[in-house]
């Protein structure tokens, strides 16, 4: 995840850089393996920031391990599209590093 000023701009570039197909999304870009969503910048994560997305198969699970072993939550969880759920956790170091999960709601 990308947080730009201006997502589906941001996401028309690199389609077009990479030559990716359309996607429903405006705001997303899929490139074989890599899939590329921009976000609106905000005060908790601003202009130009970067969050990783670990793809989890249990997600209640790895976000109380992550917070258990010293991680904060940040963001989220939050209920996506897809039956999906998300959230973004600061490690120790300052780092914000993101989850990605079925919906086990």
């Amino acid at each position: 995840m990308a947080f730009v000023a201006d997502p589906a701009a941001a996401a028309r570039f690199w389609r077009d850089a990479l030559d990716a197909p359309a996607h429903e999304d405006p705001q997303v870009v899929e490139f074989g393996e890599l899939e590329l969503f921009f976000h609106l910048a905000d005060e908790r994560n601003p202009q130009g920031g970067t969050v990783v997305y670990f793809d989890v198969d249990d997600f209640d699970t790895a976000r109380e391990e992550l917070v258990a072993a010293g991680c904060a939550p940040h963001r989220g969880p939050l209920s996506i599209p897809g039956g999906r759920r998300i959230c973004q956790l600061r490690d120790p170091f300052g780092t914000i590093w993101g989850l990605d999960g079925p919906d086990g709601i």
